[in-house]
This record gives C-alpha cells, structure tokens and sequence, in this order.
C-alpha cells in the first residue's frame, strides 16, 4: 500500500513560471481540465488531453512528485482496469484510467504550486466574504496534514507487526481497515480542537488581518 498519491496536495514552494501565476487562473485551469476529462469517453481524446499536462507539468518543475503520485495510484488503477473490463470493455477501463490521472494530474498542479495564503486572499480579492475564504484556506491545509497523519499510522501499525504491504487485492482491502479507522478518527478529533481554538479566539477586523499583506495578482 503506498500513499504517496497524497505528497500531490502538499504544496511545493519553487522558483518557476507556474508558481508566480495567479492562484485563481490555475484553479480555473485545473477545473477545464477536468471538465474536459469528463466530457470524453473515448481513449483517443483522453490520451491528447493527458499528454497536453505534461509539458506544463515540466515548466512547473514538479516531474518527480507527479510520478509519486500517480505511482501510489497504481492499486486503485488495476481495481478500475478489472473492475470496467468484467463488466463493461478494456477500451473502457482504459479511457476510465486516462480520466483519472487527468484529473488528478490537473489538481496536483493546483495544490502543489498554490500557497493557502496566496489562495485565500486572492478570494477575498474577488468579495468571497471572509468566512468562506478562510474555510477554502483552512480545508487546504488540511490534506498534507491528513496525509501525514496517515503516513504516521502506517508507521505505527508497521511496527507493531502488522503486514501493510501484503501482494494481492484482497490483501489490500484488508489493510486499508486499519488504516482508515484511526485515520477518521484522529481526523475528527482534530477537527473538534480546531473548532474550539476558534472559538476561543476573540472576534477580530477581518480587513486588518487579511488586507495587512498585498496580493499581487500575477499572469
């Protein structure tokens, strides 16, 4: 079981093109794409859509996390290629994996080069009322710490003894139970500490907060 699919929503802070673009052109960009991914069903026009990410990929200096993440991916590739050629068709299965790996192609470019900082005032920029914002900033930050959370968990199982890298599908189902029940359950909890820290927090001027730093929109 790998979860390096999850280092695809972690944001990677570099020097390139890609990263100085504004956070709302590549959030645009990264739900066309997917829109396109859905549109299609045939292999043909999802295989030209996916090779169209690659350059952009490159230009953004995100080749190596990309491959990560679409290598942790591979469990969940073999179950849609059995899974759609039992009971649709190969071709089928194939256009499926092509849909996915385009969407999450898409929106890994969007979490990796995005700041939650740059993202949430860049909402405020557009008169997204400030609850909101900060809602979209704080559920951003949210994945990489629940992806860390979980890499912890499959340490700690690990070194109890248990088997996490059994071969085999059913194996596989088998470990995700004790993963995902600690998983949820820390996630709930920390989702009470963080509500209680908030309203521990005295009411503040929203403008001062945020509008204290400049955004600079970029191209």
């Amino acid at each position: 079981m790998s979860l390096e699919f999850l280092n695809a929503f972690k944001f990677m802070k570099k020097k390139s093109i890609l990263h100085k673009m504004d956070p709302r052109a590549k959030l645009l960009f990264s739900i066309i794409y997917t829109i396109s991914a859905l549109l299609y069903t045939k292999i043909i026009p999802l295989f030209f859509i996916f090779i169209s990410l690659i350059p952009i990929i490159l230009i953004g200096k995100l080749f190596k996390q990309w491959i990560k993440s679409i290598r942790g991916l591979s469990f969940l590739i073999v179950f849609i290629i059995i899974l759609n050629t039992l009971f649709m068709s190969l071709s089928f299965a194939i256009a499926m994996i092509f849909r996915i790996l385009i969407m999450v192609s898409a929106f890994s470019i969007f979490f990796l080069t995005v700041d939650p900082n740059d993202f949430a005032l860049s909402l405020i920029s557009m008169k997204i009322p400030y609850e909101f914002a900060f809602s979209f900033s704080l559920a951003f930050r949210f994945v990489p710490t629940i992806a860390t959370e979980a890499q912890n968990i499959l340490d700690a199982q690990q070194s109890r003894g248990y088997e996490m890298q059994k071969k085999g599908l059913i194996n596989q189902i088998k470990n995700l139970f004790p993963l995902l029940i600690p998983l949820i359950i820390c996630s709930i909890k920390r989702a009470f500490n963080v509500a209680e820290a908030l309203e521990s927090i005295q009411p503040l001027d929203h403008s001062i907060v945020y509008h204290s730093h400049s955004l600079l929109l970029r191209i």
